[in-house]
């Protein structure tokens, strides 16, 4: 007699979990292990080139230590105005983030940058960003609830500190605005500290006669050239800022980073203790 042979349970295929650790098996290493195994390789223990602007790995070359200790000490001298200008990929917003970092403690900050948008749009921005809520769309009560939180920091004795990022993008109605942003003050100090920071296009706004009220306001400004021995357009910090504002006279200030009474103090600081700023 023949055998009834059924196949009900034999299935071409493993078992699910068997088919689960064979293809785990194989499975090649992931991105975080192949990372782990090159850093391992080089000697390193995280990837330094990194695509974002991280001031544990900003060279101090003599550009960078220079516009850096000079920004410093204008912030801590009290400045109320101040610009750095450089061309794409020289490290400004590192530059600008470890600056920030130096005030963390003892200032209430804020970094705005990509800003799009009308006047309105800006003040509604900055405000959100110094923790200040805003529900009314007039421009004054925002500058008003702008205002109180100034006032409030100042009491408590700490600065207000903001760093505007790719201003060249800004057109000149927001310009306008963070000139008046420059007016929050008292007898003795400025309220509101401000960085304007951007792309050589910045230098050739500030130039222009419409806006000769904001670059007044600036007491110092710093620019990042590249090394010489890379590419030699420009013989000094002051060099782009200089080109850049030919021309225009009502603006004395931005001709040189040692002019004007306002950065006096800083000036002769930054002379004697400069070294206490340079890089660990």
């Amino acid at each position: 007699m023949a055998k009834l042979i059924t196949l009900g349970s034999i299935s071409p295929y493993p078992e699910p979990g068997k088919r689960e650790n064979a293809s785990r098996e194989v499975r090649p290493p992931d991105e975080a292990g192949i990372a782990e195994i090159l850093f391992q390789r080089i000697g390193v223990q995280e990837n330094p080139f990194g695509f974002t602007p991280n001031p544990k790995y900003l060279y101090p070359s003599r550009s960078h230590a220079e516009a850096r200790a000079s920004m410093i000490l204008g912030l801590e001298c009290g400045l109320g105005f101040q610009a750095l200008i450089a061309p794409p990929g020289m490290g400004k917003t590192t530059v600008l983030f470890d600056i920030l970092a130096h005030f963390r403690r003892v200032a209430h900050t804020a970094f705005l940058f990509q800003l799009q948008g009308n006047a309105r749009s800006f003040l509604r921005y900055l405000a959100l960003e110094l923790g200040t809520e805003v529900n009314d769309q007039d421009l004054v009560h925002v500058q008003q609830g702008i205002n109180r939180l100034l006032v409030r920091e100042r009491r408590l004795g700490r600065r207000t500190i903001i760093v505007i990022d790719e201003g060249q993008t800004l057109n000149s109605s927001v310009l306008e605005v963070v000139r008046l942003l420059s007016n929050f003050e008292t007898a003795s100090d400025k309220l509101l500290q401000i960085v304007l920071a951007g792309q050589p296009e910045l230098a050739e706004k500030l130039a222009l006669p419409g806006l000769a009220q904001l670059s007044q306001r600036i007491s110092m400004i710093k620019t990042l050239v590249a090394s010489t021995w890379a590419k030699p357009w420009a013989t000094s910090s002051t060099d782009l800022g200089l080109r850049a504002t030919k021309g225009n006279h009502s603006s004395p200030r931005l001709h040189s980073n040692l002019s004007g009474q306002p950065a006096m103090a800083c000036r002769v600081r930054s002379t004697l203790s400069a070294s206490m700023l340079s890089f660990s």
